[in-house]
């Protein structure tokens, strides 16, 4: 999985590939400066072919998980340092894991501007500043994983258990931590985009410290009688998997957020049927008196088979207008209130009365746009693609529980299904033909066949805008990885964004009936 990151000041923007279905964006919010509610905008567009569009149901494919960031251990109030209980122990472990994963992003960031093609001549120092934030951040790692895995004498049964996973859950960082920056230097430095050949002898020494450190970690855990990846066979690594993940949803399940979601026209259904009802009934009956003259069917002495025909016309007339017009509402209603309206409260856990923290509403729309073929520029917009485009307007609110406990953010994560789209792709592979090394003969190789979809996604909140964009690389067995910009490439500015908002009377009526809600 490959991502994007942008950071500023307290907003972060994530754009990524979850898994071989579904493409996965986040943003994290940080709480409002007081207790008015903050107002914000998030908005995701992605290009498709025409030719392989399927139409679906948007909110189906939609997953929507949303949970208060990290604790900041250095905003933990004091009364939360002791950790004397289950919920303070896990919540030591998750800002430990907060560090680690920022100085995961430090080298990472370090390592793609090294990269970059405006760097005329490579860093020396850079393997020097790289094992420095590696050694000094795996090190924080394993002293705050020691200090949490030392039981009390006075302590519950149940907070030592805790204990023992907790130093088990920053062990899987520690590995993490491992596997990331070898990653990274796998990447930039020694992949194909690689600009310089001189960081080929930092990169091994980068490498080599890693190994030392991962040989390390391991010894430690088979010491503790902990499960260690090996080679050895496929169910043990899924054990371990296994255990590594059921690990992190035990302790960010801490952080979790109660969502509640409902579409806004299941709300507003019935209203909507009664006024189609009377729009229907103000053309049809006046319609039916007009041809019997105010007598009825019976006045215009048709015979059983007239009459049966002019009522069946009149009823047939009246469900069109009925019909017309409720589709009419609805789509007025998703234009300007949106399609889906959520919000999302802290868990009971977190206080006496779960707290909302955000209220948003949610729309899809998609149209036909054409756009101009890279491969054909001359010939003018020629190209067809569908621009899907998701949108969400809402507001952030604040409490002091979260805040009082070093969560600074809520962090709303994002995974559309985009499997509808496969049933439409070519084969993923094609045999092309090519000459063998002495020309004596033909012989035929693999060459992937892949679609390309464009995306990019926008945030706008205390009068800043951030946006990520990359292009999703996907064949008919599912995503491939999303291709970002080179860190001197420049990334297109997005298009007129945030312009779902309705105008008129019915866009008023609209926004007082979404503050009632």
């Amino acid at each position: 999985m490959e991502a994007n990151f942008t950071k500023a000041k307290a907003k972060l923007l994530r754009l990524g590939v979850h898994d071989s279905s579904r493409l996965e964006w986040m943003a994290e919010l940080p709480f409002s400066r007081d207790k008015n509610p903050e107002e914000f905008d998030l908005e995701l567009t992605a290009e498709v072919p025409a030719h392989i569009w399927t139409a679906h149901d948007h909110w189906e494919r939609l997953q929507l998980l949303a949970r208060l960031s990290s604790p900041n251990d250095e905003q933990l109030p004091a009364n939360v340092l002791p950790m004397g209980t289950v919920d303070e122990l896990r919540r030591a472990a998750l800002a430990a894991a907060r560090r680690a994963k920022e100085t995961q992003s430090h080298i990472e960031r370090l390592i793609f501007e090294a990269s970059s093609l405006l760097i005329a001549t490579p860093n020396p120092a850079l393997a020097d500043e790289i094992l420095a934030l590696f050694h000094r951040g795996l090190q924080s790692l394993r002293e705050m994983r020691d200090s949490l895995g030392t039981p009390r004498a006075t302590e519950s049964g149940a907070v030592t258990r805790e204990r023992a996973l907790a130093e088990e859950f920053l062990s899987n960082y520690a590995i993490e931590l491992v596997s990331r920056v070898e990653k990274a230097v796998a990447g930039p430095l020694l992949g194909p985009r690689h600009r310089h050949q001189e960081y080929e002898t930092d990169a091994s020494r980068i490498r080599a410290a890693l190994a030392s450190e991962l040989l390390e970690e391991f010894s430690w855990r088979r010491s503790r009688g902990l499960a260690i990846p090996t080679d050895r066979g496929p169910w043990d690594l899924e054990k371990y998997v296994s255990r590594v993940s059921g690990l992190r949803k035990h302790f960010q399940g801490l952080l979790f957020l109660q969502v509640e979601t409902e579409l806004a026209d299941s709300r507003y259904r019935p209203l909507f049927g009664a006024v189609a009802a009377g729009f229907g009934a103000l053309a049809a009956f006046p319609l039916l008196l007009f041809f019997t003259g105010g007598y009825g069917v019976a006045g215009l002495s048709v015979g059983l088979s007239g009459a049966a025909i002019l009522v069946a016309v009149t009823y047939g007339v009246r469900e069109r207008i009925k019909d017309g017009v409720r589709s009419w509402l609805a789509r007025r209603l998703r234009e300007n209130v949106g399609g889906r309206l959520t919000k999302m409260t802290t868990m009971r856990r977190h206080s006496a009365e779960p707290a909302e923290l955000v209220r948003v509403r949610e729309s899809f729309y998609s149209t036909m746009e054409q756009r101009s073929d890279p491969l054909h520029p001359d010939l003018g917009e020629s190209l067809s693609v569908v621009r899907l485009r998701y949108h969400m307007r809402g507001t952030v609110h604040r409490d002091d529980a979260p805040a009082d406990r070093g969560s600074e953010r809520v962090k709303l994560v994002f995974r559309y299904d985009l499997s509808p789209l496969f049933t439409r792709l070519d084969d993923p592979f094609k045999h092309v033909p090519i000459l063998t090394e002495d020309g004596s003969s033909v012989r035929f190789v693999d060459a992937a066949r892949c679609y390309r979809i464009p995306v990019r996604l926008a945030l706008r909140h205390r009068g800043e805008t951030q946006f990520e964009s990359g292009t999703i690389v996907t064949h008919k067995l599912g995503l491939e990885r999303l291709e970002r910009p080179l860190p001197d490439e420049p990334i297109d500015e997005p298009s007129p964004l945030f312009a779902a908002g309705g105008s008129g009377a019915f866009s008023s009526v609209a926004s007082a009936m979404m503050r009632r809600r």
